[in-house]
């Protein structure tokens, strides 16, 4: 890979300059590998400009939901990007947006690397336990993670949840989505077990235990028992079936505190 994009520079330089954003890409970046080895796409180009339009996609709906629920405030709003990859995203609300004060989290090192260093952004190291992230409690006006709780196993799903809830201020929001009903398709219609719980030990992500990171469905009814669970007052302001990427669940979770 770190040839294809050396060889392919100038393409990315003039792709990421019509988004107005970095054109740095880490070789090890999982969405840009599976994105330009993807046969779907008739060219390279095509590969590469997707990886860009739809970071671009993601940041722009984030930004829609934070205008939503939540109030303008002077200051910068503090957001925290969970498991942020290379930057996929990260690298538009940067451009995009000015009043937004961006932390990452990745589990991957050289991830957490390149953020600081290409895109100058702060950033956290994760872990495969949820309890042992250094993230600082109730700090965050609003944690975003898209497209983790879709591969996380029911043993670590509910401690993730109140991990990242955890991190969140009074009055701040957890928006995050799953893989739900609309996503049963892509994984040949699977049945969910009594909880509404489908696990399947595979992913992409070649350099993670399987066990840990798979691939998750979770019935609306499963997401709706764990937040429950949650301290505080946790109100869900938003669920939409299907609503990332035509088959991703979203949830937008308010912290309110009582």
């Amino acid at each position: 890979m770190k040839e294809f994009i050396e060889a392919n520079k100038d393409l990315l330089s003039q792709i990421a300059h019509n988004y107005n954003v970095n054109a740095s890409i880490h070789p090890e970046d999982h969405i840009f590998q599976f994105l330009v080895t993807n046969p779907v796409f008739p060219s390279k180009k095509e590969a590469i400009d997707y990886y860009f339009q739809d970071g671009r996609k993601s940041a722009e709906t984030l930004l829609d939901l934070i205008t939503s629920f939540y109030p303008p405030i002077d200051t910068p709003i503090k957001l925290l990007e969970f498991a942020s990859g290379y930057g996929c995203v990260t690298r538009h609300l940067l451009n995009l947006q000015t009043n937004l004060r961006i932390t990452t989290c990745d589990i991957h090192e050289e991830a957490i690397t390149f953020i600081e260093n290409a895109l100058n952004t702060s950033s956290i190291l994760s872990h495969p336990e949820p309890e042992q992230v250094k993230l600082a409690s109730s700090t965050y006006d609003i944690v975003f993670c898209l497209s983790f709780f879709s591969h996380m196993p029911d043993t670590t799903w509910f401690r993730w949840l109140q991990t990242l809830y955890n991190a969140v201020s009074p009055e701040g929001l957890l928006i995050f989505t799953t893989h739900g009903y609309q996503s049963k398709k892509y994984f040949s219609f699977p049945d969910l077990n009594k909880q509404g719980y489908w696990f399947l030990p595979s992913s992409e992500q070649l350099d993670l235990d399987v066990h840990q990171y798979g691939q998750t469905i979770v019935s609306p009814s499963y997401v709706c028992d764990k937040i429950k669970l949650l301290p505080y007052n946790p109100v869900i302001k938003k669920y939409t079936e299907g609503f990332w990427w035509e088959h991703q669940d979203l949830w937008v979770i308010k912290k309110e505190i009582k």
